[in-house]
């Protein structure tokens, strides 16, 4: 933020489709006389439509050298606070790096949306869809339903069933679970 934006405002550009935000709420707590506990709430954010995709908690406490607690909190203010910083923060990447990947490992899966007529999903190619993969749903009259892709963008997906006697108007609402592609 700059002081034009804080003072006046600032006119909103709206994100592009598909990016993902991270937002992190820190907490530093002092624990009995010498030591720090660090909460870190992480969270992955949709970008365009503010919807919580992933969350994550991590907490790390750091023991400081036995004295007194205004001591230690004194070490925390000197300007030699390096390995205090770095046990502090000790473990973090690895939590940041297993939620995204525990994010990016999830199975694609989501709720079919009709539009113009056409079924469609909000994530596409850079979600990892190609156009081999094969979706399904629980069908009614039979145990499932298999669908594929017809038309694959970056951040959305238009699926058609194989079963061409199925309307995508009859279909829409249901929800879709992707096949693993075999490598």
């Amino acid at each position: 933020m700059d002081y034009a934006a804080l003072t006046r405002g600032a006119a909103r550009t709206p994100a592009p489709e598909g990016r993902l935000a991270y937002h992190a709420d820190v907490q530093i707590q002092m624990q009995g006389r010498n030591k720090l506990l660090l909460v870190l709430e992480s969270r992955l954010v949709d970008a365009a439509s503010n919807t919580m995709r992933a969350q994550s908690r991590f907490e790390h406490v750091t023991r400081l050298d036995a004295g007194l607690p205004i001591a230690a909190l004194d070490r925390l203010a000197s300007p030699d606070r390096s390995a205090i910083v770095q046990k502090l923060l000790t473990g973090i990447d690895d939590h940041i790096e297993t939620m995204i990947d525990a994010y990016a490992c999830r199975p694609l899966e989501g709720v079919l949306q009709l539009s113009g007529g056409r079924l469609t999903l909000p994530f596409g190619s850079k979600d990892g869809l190609t156009r081999h993969h094969l979706a399904f749903s629980e069908g009614q009259d039979t145990p499932y339903i298999i669908f594929e892709i017809d038309t694959l963008q970056d951040h959305a997906a238009v699926l058609r069933p194989i079963d061409q006697n199925r309307t995508a108007r009859s279909l829409a609402g249901m929800r879709v679970r992707f096949m693993e592609v075999a490598k």
